[in-house]
């Protein structure tokens, strides 16, 4: 089952975000609830989304469309960086690549 933690830190300018484990649909769309949340009370175009994604499991082909749909939320918001640490694990490296492309998120580095 996975987790995560959403921080805003004003004074950094950055919005951390901190997920865990495998993630079902239920836990994407509380995430997705929380995030608009979150996002409603700052001008993300003054603000970096800092992702740690270092203890992510591989998402599952029911979860993935979800998994697009944060990372299209990502890009309409309009942040001015956005930083992805995705952990040793080539797959989920991978395949949050396919994702950034295929959304078209152009302001996103992976570390």
């Amino acid at each position: 089952m996975g987790s995560y933690k959403i921080d805003l830190k004003h004074e950094q300018k950055t919005m951390d975000v901190l997920v865990e484990g495998m993630f079902t649909s239920e836990n994407a769309l509380a995430f997705i609830t929380d995030y608009n949340k979150n996002i409603s009370c700052i001008n993300t175009t003054e603000f970096a989304l800092v992702f740690d994604g270092t203890n992510l499991k591989i998402t599952t082909q029911e979860v993935l469309p979800l998994l697009e749909n944060c990372f299209q939320l990502y890009k309409q918001a309009g942040f001015r960086k956005i930083v992805m640490k995705m952990g040793s694990s080539v797959i989920v490296k991978n395949q949050a690549r396919r994702v950034i492309d295929k959304v078209g998120l152009l302001n996103c580095e992976i570390i």
